[in-house]
């Protein structure tokens, strides 16, 4: 009975905590080098946007199709999530396995779109949750990145390549023919696609992390890691904080860390939280990892 009781307690504990963090919050200070800041470091907020929509499509090899001034006047019009080879037509000599669809091929993707010229400094990445396969990613006709696998998600960075103020095209490339499979894997963009754009000091993708270390009957030790990218040419003063809701989404705790993430670099800051059973959270300090005042809660 103990044990059971010991386990509901843990349980309980571990849902407070799944409160979930709300991310690492992040305010940029200042640039400490001579404090001047630079073109477009403004405290603005990221922005996510979708993606999905206005895209032209055409199969097959389409020579010149990553230029920023190919003609696609042509093209299908589609909407994200898009996969060609699910409307067929069948192809009954086919072997069943991915149900004689036509999935193997080429096929491109293009799209036009204008940023704000007062975003002009800020960093813009495109994240792709799934492309089969093999995509290859163009911005205004420069290869912006690639990718080697169709199931898994990956982000772009196209800041060096997007225009702002003006139209900007993205041409994306996938391929299919030397890909493998023992079920229907799909052909496309098959999956949403995002524009995220924020300042050069910012959070980093997957950038915060949470565990729990030590759970008894008494407490549970919370530890959050926060990732801080700097893509300024001046080391920036920063403060990033964690806010955690806790199942009914009331703010329970939260904790601030002021550092300095170096010029191109980033820098991860670490704080611990406690949560006695049944009461409330307790914070524990966030410092960075590897200092003097560094706390890990065992």
């Amino acid at each position: 009975m103990d044990s059971l009781l010991k386990g509901i307690r843990m349980v309980a504990v571990i849902s407070a905590v799944q409160m979930m963090v709300a991310g690492c919050r992040f305010m940029e200070n200042r640039q400490s080098v001579g404090g001047a800041r630079e073109r477009g470091a403004a405290s603005n907020a990221r922005q996510t946007v979708d993606f999905n929509h206005g895209w032209k499509f055409a199969k097959g090899n389409q020579a010149g199709a990553e230029s920023k001034d190919f003609d696609d006047s042509k093209w299908q019009a589609v909407q994200l999530p898009h996969d060609w080879a699910i409307l067929g037509p069948f192809n009954p000599s086919e072997d069943g396995y991915a149900g004689k669809l036509p999935w193997k091929g080429e096929g491109w993707y293009r799209k036009t779109f204008t940023l704000d010229q007062e975003a002009d400094g800020r960093r813009v990445y495109f994240d792709f949750d799934g492309v089969m396969a093999f995509p290859e990613i163009y911005v205004n006709g420069q290869l912006a990145g690639r990718w080697d696998y169709g199931y898994v998600s990956f982000r772009v960075d196209a800041t060096p390549y997007v225009r702002f103020g003006q139209a900007n095209t993205i041409a994306v490339h996938a391929d299919t023919r030397n890909h493998g499979t023992r079920w229907y894997p799909g052909a496309g963009i098959y999956r949403k696609v995002t524009m995220t754009i924020c300042n050069p000091v910012h959070v980093a993708h997957w950038g915060a992390f949470v565990t729990t270390p030590s759970v008894d009957d008494k407490s549970a030790a919370v530890l959050v890691r926060c990732t801080v990218e700097n893509h300024l040419s001046s080391d920036s003063t920063v403060t990033a904080g964690v806010t955690v809701l806790d199942p009914a989404g009331k703010t329970v705790a939260t904790g601030e860390q002021t550092d300095t993430v170096l010029a191109g670099s980033s820098r991860e800051l670490e704080q611990s939280l406690r949560i006695p059973s049944g009461g409330t959270l307790t914070n524990q300090g966030c410092t960075p990892p590897g200092s003097s005042s560094s706390r890990t809660t065992r």
